[in-house]
């Protein structure tokens, strides 16, 4: 396992961040007259784990978790200048926006419930990830899952595609009743794509996809840090059309374990077959 990438890629770092600054706020008020020092490296540990993580909550989240967590600091500072009631107030309002902020993040974390469609349709718009260095390949994960299945794959992943292309693929494509699985937008977070179109053509994918008699699942996109609108847009977006969101740490998963890609992006055999089981379990309720 590559712990780096699945601590970052999965959503981990942010909730080993709180813990660091949870673990802050509970040691401050230890006799021992190193505990403030010590208080204050866990506090800014996890406000750098949290910015880092790449998770995408709203911007007066962070901003207000960082202004109560730094007046916390400079109040336990300046003890002869603050009353113990004030820091212990802003010290309780602080774990209370932490927890806060976990509890809310914590629902992106759990596996989705699909519902059963009609028939064994799945159909699937990916880039390289699902498509491979060869499209045309009769070994990568989506010809997996449906030859051990019984699905009937209609599988419109292609090497390099970011959401605009599989928008494209997506107005010419036949679709009917059945299930819908975006795995897209890698390349986006990575290119040149700023969010504003990312939105754009994402909302445009997403009004092209769901109908009534489908069912759409799209993946998480891990974020490298400070790239939180990105997962912002997504998760907006999801809500509105009422699409279900697979938790990054499924993917991330399978990408980090040894010997699952040949470059960290791209799988192997083993992260192929890898890929196709995890993938069934969480569409399996859909053609129960």
């Amino acid at each position: 396992m590559h712990w780096v990438i699945y601590i970052f890629g999965s959503g981990l770092a942010f909730f080993l961040g709180l813990l660091c600054a949870l673990m802050a706020l509970a040691v401050a008020g230890g006799r021992w007259r190193g505990w403030p020092r010590v208080s204050t490296i866990l506090a800014l540990l996890g406000i750098s784990l949290v910015v880092v993580s790449g998770t995408p909550l709203p911007i007066w989240y962070y901003v207000l978790a960082i202004a109560i967590l730094t007046a916390w600091l400079i109040a336990i500072r300046l003890p002869a200048k603050v009353t113990p009631r004030r820091a212990q107030g802003l010290r309780l309002l602080a774990a209370t926006v932490l927890l806060g902020g976990a509890a809310f993040e914590l629902q992106y974390q759990l596996s989705p419930t699909v519902l059963p469609v009609t028939g064994r349709q799945l159909y699937l718009f990916g880039d390289s990830l699902s498509a491979g260095f060869d499209e045309h390949e009769p070994n990568h994960w989506p010809e997996l899952l449906a030859r051990s299945h019984q699905l009937e794959l209609s599988n419109y992943a292609r090497p390099g595609a970011n959401v605009s292309v599989a928008l494209r693929q997506a107005n010419e494509a036949s679709l009917g009743d059945g299930l819908v699985l975006l795995e897209i937008g890698g390349n986006d977070v990575l290119g040149s794509t700023g969010s504003a179109e990312f939105a754009r053509d994402l909302e445009k994918l997403l009004g092209r996809v769901c109908h009534p008699g489908r069912h759409v699942v799209m993946f998480e996109l891990p974020l490298p840090p400070l790239y939180n609108e990105f997962g912002r847009v997504q998760r907006r977006l999801a809500a509105q059309y009422d699409v279900l969101l697979i938790p990054k740490r499924v993917l991330v998963d399978v990408i980090a374990r040894d010997g699952a890609t040949l470059d960290s992006i791209h799988l192997t055999e083993r992260g192929h077959q890898r890929m196709a089981e995890v993938v069934w379990r969480v569409i399996e309720p859909a053609y129960e």
